[in-house]
């Protein structure tokens, strides 16, 4: 009989523990699926909190640190595509009418002197700036192989037609002190004759002149800043004048 209340002891002995160590099981399983709800929970607010780009290309400017506040409607960074690049420039007046959307451009970028990109008119601001009377278009160049940046300065090149024009060499222009205004002496018999123009597009080493000369007048493009209006002058020719020299 003592024998026999000593194994019914050992057997509550062992039945209580195989009862603790079920509940420490389901204490374990408790916390497993406690921990996994909180890892889902962190995995959804990390989700919602990334901030992705629309467009694939490399950060160019950063407005904020970690850990610095920030909302929806502040930028945070700046990313700059790399394949395709934008050009922002404006238009006078005179040449808005001429400029099309798709109109081809060549363009010069000083990082690389005496090579030239090709680029398409994309957009046309439909309005005109009134302080200015200039207009903003944009152009895009497929950037291969990625060598242009973004705050690179560019000279853009758009042909516009040709049309009839009298031009002068541009060394013959002289301005008025303190104003716009252009004028050229032209020879006149024995005498130099000062003559008011107005200019157009210069362009090189020439000057489109749009009012005051006619067409066969002959300019001075030599020492005319050493004669005034009616002084007595020799015409010369180049080839007179290298003869001579």
């Amino acid at each position: 009989f003592k024998k026999k209340a000593i194994s019914q002891q050992k057997l509550d002995q062992v039945s209580a523990k195989y009862t603790a160590m079920l509940a420490s099981k389901q204490l374990a399983q408790s916390q497993i699926e406690t921990a996994r709800a909180s890892l889902h929970l962190l995995e959804i607010l990390l989700k919602d909190h990334e901030v992705r780009s629309p467009i694939a290309g490399h950060v160019s400017a950063r407005y904020v640190d970690a850990g610095n506040m920030s909302s929806t409607s502040k930028p945070i960074v700046r990313i700059s595509r790399e394949d395709v690049v934008k050009i922002v420039t404006t238009i006078t007046e005179k040449d808005y009418p001429l400029i099309k959307k798709g109109m081809n451009a060549q363009i010069f970028v000083d990082a690389f002197p005496g090579k030239s990109f090709e680029g398409t008119v994309t957009v046309i601001n439909p309005t005109l700036d009134p302080s200015t009377r200039s207009a903003q278009i944009e152009i895009r160049i497929r950037n291969k192989p990625l060598v242009l940046r973004s705050g690179m300065f560019a000279h853009i090149l758009l042909s516009l037609g040709q049309r009839q024009a009298l031009v002068v060499p541009r060394e013959a222009l002289n301005r008025l002190p303190g104003t716009g205004s252009y004028y050229v002496f032209c020879a006149e018999g024995d005498k130099a004759v000062l003559k008011n123009i107005s200019v157009g597009e210069i362009q090189g080493n020439y000057a489109e002149v749009t009012e005051g000369l006619k067409e066969g007048e002959r300019v001075i493009i030599r020492g005319q800043n050493r004669v005034k209006d009616g002084s007595p002058i020799k015409v010369v020719t180049q080839w007179q004048g290298a003869e001579e020299g």
